[in-house]
Order: structure tokens, then sequence, then C-alpha cells
């Protein structure tokens, strides 16, 4: 509250005088000619309580009046501090860029705390992070000190950011935000008038490991390679080093030259190593997370196939694939620890759920069947990757006529009637206008159909075959689901091994690099990591089972921070860049300045006079003041008029 006229409140002294002028008036002797006239006021007039109080009050609502009409005349200021803002932050990876002593985010923190500080204090805000995804922090009153401590809390993560998107989920609150500040390291969009733009970070030299992978040797000796690759953000030659660890282990050591703005790459082999190996770059840039990275060597991979029922074609092409592993019979109860069922002769698909995938090759015609002509198989032009490095067209097969298997539980069967194709099956193969090879996925688990009559068929005695048979089991296992390298803030989708299906929600556990246990999603079939921003080495366990796979840092857009606000000045028409490793690019709706937060945001105070309410106010006090008077009046007159 402010007063449009302050110098009137020194009359506030006025009041003083009232209370002040009260005296004790001396008591005076009265000669009467009788006392009967005296007992005529009733007993609450005469009583000494009553004629206390009725006296102090009338002094009180008498010094009331006098203040009242003061602040009038001084004419008080109402502001009103209510409305909503949003402050959404970046806080990627380029945000931990240090330059001068401090970091992008630290810059950001001081930019946000002065805009904070210029909002009316009753004004709520919310607190957006805009990496990986935006996230609510929280919403907090401008003049809350949790505010600052939610601010302080925040840490660059290892992923980018998604601005766009941040601003965006914060304009669609309800309600919607009266303003809207974007701290970051990014230019604003051109014509961005969504919201307030500020811009922090200076040019800085950075080193990036981007790349790490391994692959297995083709000798067989459990020799792997190794690469990395080095990228040079600056202008200057870089001479560095880069090691690689295992379980904090020296593995290898290599000196690297790094050309201005060039690429570095380092071929190490290491050899009968498997597990989390760690590259480090030794080097004093900008950014620190940029400077590690990690990757997993896993062991040769190993599938364990389960077999019901005999095909010498499948199981001949089975024992040609590497690290095909047989499994004992189901009646024996080892599928349930298999990767994949290959049910030859089965009618239908087994539904006891205990394998990633199923090769189902169906069962023989009966003797009384007519056999099918063969025809020319014709492969599907969509890739698939049952078909991959696949070449089948001109091969002759059979199909096998009769009745089809249907598919899992849950999934719709009724299908193409014309192809007699389970719905959402992909025909991957076809002869003589009918499905001969297909794929699907049904309550989690994938089947591969096998619709060919092997026996009659010349599609086993080709070179294809094996290659078909060692995609389908690729393909059943998911192999490419479960990968060993993310990049922080991507999505992390891993199935749920067979053995703990149906226990999944309790049984699986992912821990973090600093061993956290992180939330996770599951459908007892694939879990999710709901959290993936920190790079460093996860662990997924179930069961007996203990899976390592790492998440390493988003290099790409965030180790480049090299260049300066004023290079991207474009972006947001009429900015300028100050010189100091602290200044900012401001842009808001109104245009753009240099310079603090506070000179380009003004403050939005609705200011309300309340003159006119007080002296309401001080009318209300004089009509409750002449009341408390009136009894005394009363009483007066009525003595006078006995007298007489």
């Amino acid at each position: 509250m402010g007063f449009a006229n302050p110098a009137a409140l020194w009359l506030l002294a006025l009041a003083l005088v009232v209370l002040l002028a009260r005296r004790r008036r001396p008591t005076r002797r009265v000669a009467v000619a009788a006392l009967h006239l005296w007992d005529a006021p009733s007993a609450h007039d005469t009583s000494p309580l009553a004629r206390r109080f009725r006296t102090h009050w009338l002094l009180l609502l008498q010094a009331a009046v006098i203040v009242a009409v003061v602040l009038a005349i001084a004419r008080p200021l109402w502001t009103f501090r209510g409305g909503s803002a949003a402050l959404v932050l970046d806080t990627s990876m380029s945000m931990s860029a240090r330059a001068g002593g401090i970091t992008r985010l630290d810059t950001a923190r001081q930019r946000a705390e002065a805009w904070i500080d210029a909002l009316p204090a009753g004004m709520r805000v919310r607190l957006i992070t805009a990496s990986p995804a935006p996230r609510v922090i929280g919403e907090f009153v401008a003049a809350d000190a949790g505010l600052r401590r939610a601010l302080a809390g925040l840490r660059a993560t290892d992923a980018g950011a998604d601005v766009g998107a941040a601003v965006d989920y914060a304009r669609a609150a309800d309600p919607r935000p009266e303003r809207v500040l974007v701290v970051t390291d990014a230019a604003a969009p051109a014509g961005e008038r969504r919201a307030e733009w500020i811009r922090v970070g200076q040019p800085a030299e950075n080193v990036a490991l981007t790349v790490l992978s391994a692959k297995r040797t083709s000798t067989g000796a459990g020799d792997v390679d190794v690469l990395a690759e080095l990228h040079n953000h600056g202008r200057t030659q870089v001479t560095t080093t880069l090691t690689l660890t295992q379980e904090g282990a020296t593995v290898s050591r290599q000196p690297v030259v790094i050309a201005p703005h060039g690429r570095a790459r380092v071929v190490a082999v290491l050899h009968d190593i498997t597990g989390v190996v760690t590259a480090h770059v030794e080097t004093d840039d900008a950014i620190a997370a940029d400077n590690t990275r990690r990757t997993v060597i896993a062991s040769a991979p190993v599938t364990r196939v389960a077999l019901s029922g005999g095909s010498y074609f499948v199981e001949r092409a089975l024992r040609s694939r590497p690290g095909v592993v047989f499994a004992a019979p189901p009646l024996a109860g080892a599928a349930a620890t298999a990767d994949v069922l290959v049910c030859s002769g089965c009618s239908e698909v087994p539904r006891d759920g205990s394998s990633t995938g199923v090769l189902l090759i169906l069962p023989k015609p009966a003797a009384t069947t007519e056999p099918a002509a063969a025809a020319p198989i014709t492969q599907s032009s969509e890739p698939h990757p049952v078909t991959r490095s696949l070449e089948l067209a001109g091969i002759a097969a059979t199909i096998i006529p009769g009745a089809f298997p249907s598919v899992f539980p849950g999934a719709n069967p009724g299908g193409n009637p014309g192809t007699q194709a389970p719905a959402g099956a992909t025909i991957v193969a076809s002869a003589g206008g009918a499905p001969a090879i297909l794929a699907y996925e049904s309550a989690g688990r994938r089947v591969v159909e096998l619709r060919v009559d092997l026996e009659r068929s010349a599609l086993p005695l080709t070179p294809a075959f094996p290659i078909l048979i060692a995609n389908a089991i690729d393909w059943l296992a998911s192999r490419e689901r479960r990968p060993t390298d993310y990049t922080a803030g991507d999505p992390i989708v891993r199935p749920v091994p067979p053995a703990t299906a149906d226990t999944a929600a309790r049984a699986i556990t992912v821990t973090g690099p600093r061993q956290e246990t992180l939330a996770t999603v599951t459908d007892g079939h694939l879990v999710t990591v709901t959290s993936s921003a920190a790079a460093g080495t996860y662990r997924l366990r179930a069961g007996a089972l203990d899976d390592s796979f790492v998440v390493n840092p988003a290099t790409g857009g965030e180790s480049d921070v090299s260049a300066t606000s004023s290079t991207t000045a474009e972006a947001t028409a009429g900015s300028t860049t100050g010189s100091s490793p602290s200044s900012t690019t401001i842009s808001t709706s109104g245009g753009t300045n240099s310079g603090g937060p506070a000179e380009s945001t003004p403050r939005r105070d609705r200011r309300v006079d309340m003159a006119a309410a007080v002296l309401a106010v001080a009318l209300a006090l004089l009509a409750a003041e002449w009341r408390l008077r009136a009894p005394r009046s009363g009483a007066r007159h009525a003595g006078a008029g006995g007298r007489a």
C-alpha cells in the first residue's frame, strides 16, 4: 500500500489533541430543594461503569474519526498483487559451461532472481525446467524464500532441452500466466512473442567425446575394437590424452591432437574384456560432463532356443547360427527360460507366455488332403527385420492348406478373410497369393508363422533358408530392444525376462549412476525407465538377471558453446550483447533491450485509490460517536424538564 499525498499523514497528530484535551473536572457541590427528581434517571445512566465506558469510547471514536479523515486526505493506494507468472529455466548440459569462474546456470539464477524481485510480492510463480522435458518444480509466491531455495537447488543435466515445448507447457497452464520468462543460452526463435527471453552465456572453448563404440572382431580370439571420436569446439589446437578404464583399471592410454574446430578418431584393441568400459579425455575446458563416455562390451550373444516337435531343416539351420544354445524340451520346464520357442507342427500358438518369441511352423496336411501346387515366393516391398539381407524372389514354395492357428489371447483373430492373416500381421512373403511368412506381435510376444510345407518346397535347400531362420530368431528374441548405450534424455525401454514376466512389477528394479532406485513402469513385457537425464552406468535386476547399460551425455547440440550471443542476434531483432561474462540478451513481447531484467520487465501492479472508502469509514465512525452521545443528551433534557 502507498499514499498519493503522504505529507498529509502529519495531521495524524490531531488525534492526540483529542485525547490530551480530556481533563478531570473538579467536583462541585450543588444545593437542591429535593432529591426525588434525581431518582428519575435509570440505574444504567447513573452507573459509574456505564459512564466510564461511554466516556472512553467516545474519546476513541473521536480520535478514530480524525485518523480516518487524515488518511482520506492522504489518499491511500491499495496495490493488487495477484495473478500468475511462469519461469522456464534451461537446465541442459550446455548450461553447465563455465566461464569467468561461474557457470551459465549460475548466471541464469541471478537473472531469474532479479526478474522475480521485480514481480508483485503476491504473484504466483510456477518454476519449470526444460531438460530433458518440461517439468514443474513447484509453484510459489514471488516473495516466498522457497522459490529462491528451489532455484538454488537446480542442477544442469546431461541431456538436451526442448525450450519451445516448455514454453508451450507454461502457457497452457490454468490459469494462464500473465507473464512467462525464459532463461536459456539459446537464442529466441524469430518472431517469438509468447514469452520474455533472457539469453545468458559467453563463448567458451570445449572438447567433447562424442562417440565411443565397441565391436568384437571376426577373428574369434576375444579381441574387441574400441572406437572413440573427439570434437574440438574451439579456436585453438588441443593436445590431450584419451584413457580407457574398466572397473577402475586402465586398459588403454593414447595421446590425441585435435585441430581447431576439428575431429580426431582413436582406435584401441582390447583383449578378453567384457563389461562397462569408460573413456575419459583429460582436458580443462568449459564442460566437464562431455569429457567422459561409456560403452558396454557384451559377451558373445547367446540365444536360448527351446524346440517343440521335430523339423530337420529348421534344426540344421539353427545349428549353423552362432550363439544359439538349445534348451531342454518344454515338457522338462526349460521353455520357461528360453528366449525363443520353435514350435514345429503346432496348430496354435502356445499360451504359456514363457518365451519372448515363438517361431510357429504349421502342421503338415492330412494324407487325404490334396497338396497345393508350388508357387514362386513374392517378397514384401516393406522392409522387415525377418527379411534383412534376404532374397526370396523366384524360390518355389508350397503353402500348407487348411485351417490356420489362432493368435494369442487378447489379439484380434478376425484378420483379413481373403488372406487368412491375423489382424495387424505383416505379410513378409507370399506364394500363389497366400501368406507364406507372417510376423506379428500380441500380448507382448512376437510370432513368426512359417506356412510353408518344408518337405514339398525348395526353400529349405537354398542358402536363403538359414538366413531366414537366423533373422527370425534375432527378431523373436528382441535383440534390437536390448541396446547397451543410450543418450541422456532418451526413453529407455527394455524387455522383461520371460522368467519374471508374471511378477515383473515387484521383481524388477533399476538403479542409476548414484545407486539410487529409479521409477519404472512395466506392463509385464516391457519396462520403461522414466528418468534418464544423468549420464552413467545403470543396472536392471530381475530375478537372476543382472543387466547393465549406460547413458551418455547428449553432446549433439550441447557441447558446442563457442557461439556468442551477438552471432545469433538476428533471432531476436534489435538485441544487443554486453561484453562482461554475465551479460544477457533480453527479448520481451514489446521488443528487445540489453541490460538487467528489471529494466525490461516493469511492474504491472494495479493500484486503487481508497480515499472514498476511508472517508466512508470516517462517516460511519462519526455516526457511531453521535449514537453514544445520545443517551447523555436525553438524560440532560429529562433533568431540565423536571426542574421546570
